[in-house]
């Protein structure tokens, strides 16, 4: 198990390290492309014919290549109001139970996208499918997408068999969610170690 853990925990780290900085520099060109075409429209009068379709497609490629990435660091928004109040009444093992089955379902939604989005690639590509402007093919749309659920139903799927929290987390992050303490802005639930950038 422990091999098992190395191995996951070192394809956890060339996903963030790789997909991570590919997600944010694509996000911040689409950006600047996006005000740069808004300047040239406003401005100038002329835009790409192409630029909106750029800005779909990169952004939410952008989008698609981070949603592994929030899932591995546990960084992404979570509605945790009630299992919080069940674990403050001392349902533990029914507040784990919960956790790992929303895991696992999820695991199998998200494969079940990935599985199907083959077929969707490749009838784009029989078909030589394009955007709105006829620049771009959308096959590698489609793929990025169907990329972007396989590696979230691969982090999911890991989360299910270990439980909680993470173990593939890494040190600092975990150090930080152990002496995570309540704030005086919380809404009246207790803030439980631990429960802080958990997926559910």
């Amino acid at each position: 198990m422990e091999n098992f853990y190395k191995i996951s925990n070192k394809i956890q780290n060339f996903i963030v390290a790789v997909l991570g900085k590919c997600s944010a520099y694509l996000m911040i060109a689409v950006t600047l492309f996006a005000l740069a075409e808004i300047i040239r429209r406003y401005v100038f009068g002329v835009v790409f014919e192409w630029g909106q379709d750029a800005v779909i497609y990169m952004m939410v490629s952008s989008v698609a290549f981070y949603i592994c990435v929030t899932q591995i660091g546990r960084n992404h928004l979570v509605m945790s109001a009630v299992l919080q109040l069940l674990n403050a009444k001392g349902f533990h093992r029914t507040v784990g139970f919960c956790k790992i089955f929303v895991s696992f379902f999820i695991s199998l939604f998200t494969a079940s996208l990935t599985f199907t989005a083959y077929s969707t690639v490749e009838y784009s590509i029989q078909i030589g499918e394009r955007s709105e402007s006829l620049f771009f093919f959308m096959w590698p749309f489609y793929f990025i997408l169907a990329l972007g659920m396989g590696l979230m139903s691969w982090s999911k799927s890991f989360n299910a068999l270990t439980g909680m929290p993470n173990p593939m987390a890494p040190p600092d992050l975990m150090e930080r969610i152990a002496t995570t303490r309540p704030s005086k802005s919380s809404v009246g639930l207790p803030l439980l170690p631990g429960s802080m950038g958990m997926a559910t």
